[in-house]
């Protein structure tokens, strides 16, 4: 079995293999769960000339989990295909895992570049995000899981408005 940081940085490679790991492994709940929260300081952190460090925070959360539930939701009722498997926590494992390369928003503190920085980090966690999803889901189609993360990423965005509003940012 790999250690935490083998499995993050395979998933910030984008290591099919990392993904289908984590998903096999029931004990890796707490770890993805870590991941997310990682990157949810990151975010947090990034954001400081915007919602600053708890408001990024949150806001990354509740988006992230909305995202995730909307995801479930179209991966197992709208577009499963035969073999695809209806079990939160075993989607949650790798979903989370993808949240890896968000750390890298992280960046967004630096001046000039930083927000060009968090968007670079931004698109790569959603890249990342097709390859948990396929592997969450037992997907033999990448453009399956890509649509997946699509739709959802529509309602990834409208819910990260709804929130920053809410938080004043």
């Amino acid at each position: 079995m790999a250690s935490f940081q083998e499995r993050v940085v395979g998933a910030v490679k984008l290591d099919p293999r990392v993904y289908a790991g984590v998903k096999a492994d029931a004990s890796a709940f707490g770890q993805s769960m870590g991941v997310v929260g990682a990157s949810a300081v990151a975010a947090g952190i990034g954001s400081l000339g915007g919602a600053g460090i708890v408001g990024g925070l949150f806001r990354f959360v509740l988006a992230w989990a909305a995202w995730a539930g909307i995801m479930f939701l179209v991966g197992t009722r709208i577009l499963a295909e035969k073999q695809t498997q209806d079990d939160p926590r075993a989607f949650l494992r790798p979903v989370g895992f993808a949240a890896a390369p968000g750390v890298g928003q992280i960046l967004g503190i630096v001046p000039v570049i930083g927000p060009f920085l968090m968007f670079v980090a931004s698109c790569w966690m959603i890249v990342a995000t097709v390859f948990g999803v396929k592997a969450a889901l037992n997907f033999t189609d990448t453009g399956r899981a890509a649509a997946v993360v699509g739709i959802g990423l529509i309602f990834f965005v409208a819910f990260w408005f709804i929130v920053s509003a809410l938080f004043g940012s």
